[in-house]
């Protein structure tokens, strides 16, 4: 993995060392402000920088006290899957049964295309339904059915939309809330007053199951496009650095 000693002239090279990880999950600058914070807060840890187009963290720590498997771990932990940055030469991700950052952000970029295209599928069906209201006649009694349009939005936040709402959890738990957070929030309420709503029509309230079709439909297409665009920044910001 890679371990390289500091070259910095204020502190003698032998009590330094430079840690490489690779790290997954961040989604916006707050989530580097919090994986800097969880690294800078380990003992032995001087310094922490992360970029989050390269996804990749530096952090500059005392010689010998830091184990780049629990500095990785604890990230993990916190919702930010990561794991050490191998060399060149020595142990690979291959001999340690780790993926390369370009064969998980070939991952990645198939598991969102997935994703994105059921999302895609549950808000063609929630628009059509509504169609023969709009023209004043339903086209398919069920596709106008309000159960129907439950299970539309059932399946989007159990299917599509389980891993954000699984990360924005995990976020919250651990005290440092995400845009995951916000999200859920947001579908999640939809959905519970949705629910009370068709249970309990004696209320007078109205459904909104279509909003959390929408709303996470529209955030994976967001963030296909996003991922698209930084595996590009990175290849290019890679291929400079080769030059």
């Amino acid at each position: 993995m890679q371990v390289f000693p500091d070259t910095a002239q204020t502190t003698p090279a032998s009590s330094v060392e430079t840690i490489a990880l690779d790290v997954t999950g961040m989604k916006c600058a707050g989530c580097v402000s919090v994986v800097e914070r969880q690294l800078g807060e380990h003992p032995g840890v001087v310094s922490a920088r992360v970029n989050l187009v390269t996804e990749v963290a530096v952090v500059e720590c005392e010689t010998g006290t830091v184990d780049p498997d629990v500095l990785a771990n604890k990230l993990t932990a916190k919702g930010f899957p990561s794991q050490p940055r191998f060399a060149q030469t020595g142990q690979t991700p291959a001999t340690q049964g780790t993926l390369t950052p370009a064969q998980r952000h070939e991952r990645q970029a198939k598991e969102q295309v997935k994703q994105l295209t059921i999302a895609s599928i549950l808000i063609f069906l929630s628009i059509i339904g509504h169609v023969g209201q709009w023209v004043g006649a339903p086209l398919l009694p069920v596709l106008s059915n309000i159960w129907f349009h439950w299970g539309l939005a059932t399946v989007a936040l159990l299917g599509p939309g389980r891993s954000i709402l699984v990360d924005g959890w995990r976020g919250w738990w651990h005290q440092a809330p995400n845009m995951n957070t916000l999200i859920a929030l947001g579908t999640l309420t939809a959905y519970v007053t949705s629910c009370v709503a068709l249970l309990f029509p004696q209320l007078g309230w109205e459904c909104f199951f279509d909003e959390p079709v929408m709303l996470l439909g529209f955030i994976l297409l967001g963030r296909t496009l996003e991922q698209r665009a930084r595996r590009q920044a990175s290849a290019a910001y890679e291929s400079l650095l080769a030059l």
